[in-house]
């Protein structure tokens, strides 16, 4: 219906046939919906399916519906003597619909046949043989085509030439095989497989065939390197059989997945790994006149990795690449047709009209680090003959992202930019240059100012220090008055102890007439001399004083050591006014030794270990 429906990998594309150009591409769309992998299209009738890896689709001119809710879709069938049913091999197994109201319904899943159903003919309605990658598998069914009552699978062991590769066919109403070494028939009396001669024969003989298919009354067989037709009226390869070379450096078939599908008596597709290819069954004139000739191929950017940005087409329209510079290297790959395939074939290459290079053998050529500008590639194909072939390829490389007429107007306006800039800077300058000195003279009244308030602290330090000096010895002096005259009242009394023991003893000796007034008297002066000895009270007195200069000294003393004696704390008052063992031993009123065993009673409720010394223990820790 003036379509061409194209199956892809990646969903279902559509363009109208002739081909239209859509400017320098054809005019190839997509059809919505049908993303995914599109394993098989299939004719039946004036309905065309879609066979994809979600189900089976009944294409409707540019959209498609699913119909059944089968997932997973290879190909499908009429069955034999049947308008109405079809079979559909999927993942797992054989299905059989049937149309019922005019709608696809699925029958039934066929039981017993549970591997995947790819590639597969019918011997009749009831005898189904199956294709997979290392046995074909011949199944024959029950008389509802519900369920297999016989399965039996043919491989190497069952003389095919091989253990895989052995594509299923049905020529002429016979079901025949496709293998590595020519074309092989089943022998039903045998139950074995067999060369099929007058096939093979017909054909390129026990050669490499791929795929095999009636079209018309022609036979179109598929090989790795070749497409062979033949005239099935004959059983003679002759003037009847066309062979056609493939090359495969201009087409690279799809492992596994090769097809041949006739548009025409003359004109097919051929699904490759780049798409799909075009071809042309060229007559004998036509072989003649294109056997000397020469295309480039593909051009491809060959850094950072390889992109393809031309290829050849049919149609011998070529574009100009345009290339950014960061690509700036680019391959060109170059070849001859079909027909002039050889190894005396030499080519010559040039750039930009330059010299021609040495003559090679090689078909590709790369250009690394290329200068913006035009270029012209030729290239020429020498053949030995004497008689030559050439094409060529325009393309452009664009300047670099830093010498195009955008970054020159970004130049121009940066340049604006750093005159104002540079304008203000300088103005910026004069102003930062002012208020430095401001801030020059700031720093140095602010440096004056520390250095006078340092003598100022300094002087005042040095006042400090002096009275500080003056007050110790102001403390000094009056510790030492302090225990002048302690050192003063007790001689004083121990002068009056001796007064009052002379009395007594004066008192004891009186005899005779007025002794009782002579004792009343010395009784009298005893009472004075009592009346002058006061050591308790002066001793509070001068405890009070001492603490009033030593900030508290004795009272700290007495709440830190409540346990002490009196002798003992005044021992500490007389080591804190730094008086010796013997100032202090008259003024306690004990000998010497007698000292030293107070200091070591001190030592002893003070907790000081032998190193440790009583004076700075009273200088520092009281």
């Amino acid at each position: 219906k003036e379509f061409l429906y194209l199956g892809t990998n990646r969903g279902l594309y559509y363009t109208r046939y002739p081909v239209k150009m859509n400017g320098n591409l054809p005019d190839i769309r997509s059809i919505p919906q049908s993303s995914g992998q599109v394993w098989n299209l299939c004719r039946i009738g004036d309905e065309l399916f879609c066979l994809h890896d979600r189900g089976i689709f009944l294409i409707e001119g540019t959209s498609m519906r699913r119909i059944t809710d089968i997932a997973g879709a290879w190909c499908c069938q009429l069955v034999e003597g049947h308008q109405d049913m079809m079979y559909i091999g999927v993942y797992n197994g054989l299905y059989l619909v049937a149309r019922k109201n005019g709608e696809w319904q699925v029958v039934c899943r066929i039981e017993g046949v549970n591997g995947s159903c790819r590639l597969f003919e019918q011997e009749s309605e009831k005898v189904i043989w199956i294709y997979n990658t290392d046995h074909v598998t011949r199944v024959e069914l029950d008389n509802e085509l519900k369920k297999s009552i016989s399965i039996r699978e043919y491989g190497f062991k069952d003389g095919f030439p091989a253990g895989h590769d052995m594509y299923v066919s049905k020529i002429e109403g016979r079901i025949c095989f496709a293998t590595s070494q020519g074309i092989y028939k089943y022998n039903p009396h045998k139950d074995i497989m067999e060369s099929w001669p007058d096939m093979n024969n017909l054909l390129n003989g026990s050669s490499s065939y791929l795929r095999l298919l009636e079209h018309h009354d022609r036979l179109i067989s598929l090989s790795p390197h070749e497409i062979c037709i033949a005239n099935l009226g004959t059983y003679k390869r002759g003037a009847n059989t066309s062979i056609n070379p493939i090359r495969q450096s201009l087409m690279e078939l799809v492992p596994g997945y090769e097809a041949v599908i006739p548009l025409s008596d003359s004109l097919m597709v051929i699904p490759s790994e780049e798409g799909f290819a075009l071809f042309s069954i060229p007559t004998a004139r036509e072989r003649q006149d294109h056997s000397h000739s020469l295309h480039i191929k593909n051009m491809y950017l060959s850094y950072p990795k390889d992109s393809l940005v031309y290829t050849a087409n049919f149609l011998g329209e070529k574009t100009v690449p345009v290339i950014t510079y960061s690509l700036n290297s680019v391959r060109f790959e170059y070849a001859l047709p079909f027909m002039a395939m050889g190894d005396d074939v030499r080519f010559q290459y040039r750039l930009n009209k330059g010299s021609w290079s040495d003559f090679t053998t090689v078909h590709t050529k790369e250009y690394s680090n290329l200068s913006e500008g035009d270029y012209v590639f030729e290239v020429k194909a020498i053949f030995p003959d004497g008689t030559t072939a050439m094409d060529m390829i325009e393309f452009r490389i664009l300047p670099p992202w830093y010498r195009s007429i955008t970054a020159y107007i970004c130049y121009f306006i940066l340049l604006l930019f750093v005159l104002l800039y540079v304008y203000r800077w300088d103005d910026v300058r004069v102003k930062r240059k002012k208020q430095q000195a401001v801030v020059e003279k700031d720093k140095e009244l602010h440096e004056m100012e520390k250095e006078y308030e340092a003598e100022k602290a300094r002087q005042e330090k040095q006042i400090m220090q002096l009275e500080k000096e003056r007050l110790e010895y102001d403390l000094k002096h009056k510790s030492q008055e302090m225990a002048n005259l302690m050192i003063n009242f007790v001689r004083k009394n121990e002068m009056l102890t001796e007064i009052k023991s002379e009395i007594i003893k004066v008192a004891a000796m009186l005899k005779g007439e007025g002794v009782r007034e002579s004792k009343q008297q010395l009784i009298l002066i005893n009472s004075k001399i009592d009346s002058n000895i006061q050591s308790d009270e002066v001793l509070k007195r001068i405890e009070e004083q001492f603490d009033l200069i030593h900030n508290n000294f004795m009272k700290r003393l007495h709440e830190k050591h409540p346990e002490l004696s009196n002798n003992e704390r005044m021992m500490c008052a007389y080591l804190k006014m730094n008086l010796s063992t013997k100032e202090i031993a008259p003024l306690l009123n004990l000998s010497v030794r007698g000292v030293e065993t107070i200091r070591y009673r001190l030592r002893k409720k003070f907790g000081l270990e032998r190193e440790d010394n009583l004076t700075d223990y009273l200088e520092n820790q009281l």
